[in-house]
Formats: structure tokens, sequence, C-alpha cells
């Protein structure tokens, strides 16, 4: 596990239900991002050792249930420690996952508005 992002929602029962997505910057899939949960994981296939970068810019949606459902975004950036050598990079090879707007503070929370 990278990291957990947490949203949080005004609402009540089925519209406080949240679902995240990635919604760009992992287009040869080197990250996985559990829609219900929130987890950010490095995904399974080496895609991350096979990016040249080591820094990785993540846009992160999470919406809720509501009608019409509300949404935040977050913009995130993953900094890989360049020790990260093997085929596929551990989870804990990441080191650094920092917000770059002002939606999401350092804990990985963002406010569903």
């Amino acid at each position: 596990m990278i990291t957990r992002l947490q949203a949080v929602d005004a609402d009540s029962g089925a519209n406080s239900q949240l679902v995240y997505e990635i919604a760009s910057g992992n287009e040869d899939s080197a990250f996985q991002l559990h829609s219900s949960t929130g987890v950010l994981t490095v995904a399974a296939g080496g895609a991350l050792a096979r990016r040249a970068s080591r820094r990785h810019r993540l846009v992160v949606v999470v919406r809720d249930r509501g009608t019409p459902p509300l949404h935040a975004v977050a913009d995130l950036t993953i900094a890989v420690n360049d020790s990260a050598v093997p085929a596929r990079p551990r989870d804990g090879q990441v080191i650094s996952l920092s917000p770059a707007n002002q939606s999401i503070d350092q804990s990985g929370t963002f406010k569903v508005a």
C-alpha cells in the first residue's frame, strides 16, 4: 500500500457512499486505486519499474452517490526512491506522496463538496 485516501461527505445514507477513481496519470496502469476504500497500491506487472521517471502525477476523483453526484479532485505527486531497482518495485519503495492542490491535506483527506 502506498497510501489510503480518505474523503468526507456531509450526506448520510446511500448519498454518502463514495467511489474513488484515477482520472489521469495512470496510462500504463502502474497504480491501482480501490474504488470503495481509497487504498492506492503499486500494480502487479512491473509497469512502475519500466517508467523512466521516478516522479508520477495522478489525478484522483472521488464521487458520492447523491443526486446529483458531488465530487472532489486530488492532484497527487508520487516520488519513488532511486534505489527501487527490482523488476517490480515494492510499495515500501515509494518514499513520498504529496498533494499538489488545496482540496486535499497531508493526511490524504479531501472534502466532497
